[in-house]
């Protein structure tokens, strides 16, 4: 089945990038999935016993290597040389490749131009034997669990952006609007844990542009191993009545939700939405100390 998003606005001028997207992924995968016959009891149509279940294995494989790589935990009863399976397909291809360009390449002026178009086109990969079809065979299982596990809806990425510009908006200062760059991209990418750390990052380094080390020692004091953090950078802030109540609890958030997304749980860190909204009511009043 072949798919056009031209076709589907012309039936429908309100199509969704999003719907268009969704409706080409789940019509690949279930053309994709029908002509290997990977969910078959039987092989299809002109596809051997021992290719098809080479083909079915490699499927089963992409899917425990995509599983693996989203958590860095390395999947069960997977031996060594199916980590690496991916860069001795690639090599074969490349050989494989380069053995019919040497081919072809002796031809080149031999014969009509026609002639041996036609003959290059006829040795594109085609048989699950060939070297170059079972690689890029295996790259497209990889790109339909990736997908499945990763693939995010393009309403959901507009909707962080559009959040963004609200913030943009709302708050026009140089100094929020910087500071808040810093997280942007994390942010519209869902990026949750790593959010978290810039979202502390950033809060941190945004203080230090308004109040000193030396300054902050002199009003909270240091740490008991003589240093500065960004505990006593908050309270520093709150101590020269740059944070209310709710700007420092806001602070501490950020402060916990980095390190515990750093450190403890990087799974689990807080709401992306709940994280922002602290940082942006924070820089606000960082902002105002400045004016």
């Amino acid at each position: 089945m072949e798919y056009s998003y031209v076709s589907g606005i012309d039936g429908n001028p309100t199509l969704s990038l999003t719907d268009a997207v969704e409706s080409a992924y789940q019509d690949y995968t279930s053309d994709f999935t029908h002509y290997w016959g990977l969910e078959a009891k039987e092989p299809p149509e002109g596809l051997s016993h021992d290719d098809w279940r080479e083909l079915i294995k490699l499927y089963g494989l992409a899917r425990k290597l995509v599983q693996g790589a989203s958590s860095m935990v390395r999947p069960v009863r997977v031996r060594d040389d199916e980590l690496s399976l991916r860069e001795l397909l690639s090599e074969e291809d490349k050989k494989e490749q380069a053995a019919i360009d040497a081919f072809l390449a002796r031809l080149k002026g031999k014969m009509p131009d026609e002639d041996w178009w036609k003959l290059r086109w006829r040795l594109d990969p085609v048989e699950p034997s060939d070297p170059r079809l079972k690689r890029r065979f295996f790259d497209n299982c990889i790109e339909i669990e990736a997908s499945e596990r990763f693939f995010q809806y393009p309403y959901e990425i507009a909707d962080r952006t559009m959040t963004l510009l609200a913030y943009m908006v709302r708050s026009p200062g140089e100094f929020t609007t910087q500071y808040l760059g810093r997280v942007a991209e994390c942010y519209i990418r869902k990026m949750n844990t790593e959010f978290a750390v810039m979202a502390r990052a950033a809060l941190d380094r945004a203080i230090q542009d308004r109040i000193t080390d030396e300054e902050v020692a002199e009003c909270v004091g240091l740490r008991p191993d003589g240093r500065v953090d960004l505990e006593r950078r908050i309270e520093a802030c709150a101590s020269r009545s740059w944070f209310d109540s709710d700007s420092r609890l806001a602070a501490t958030r950020i402060k916990d939700s980095g390190v515990h997304a750093a450190h403890f749980a990087p799974g689990l860190a807080a709401n992306m939405d709940e994280v922002l909204q602290d940082l942006a009511e924070v820089l606000r009043a960082l902002e105002i100390t400045a004016t």
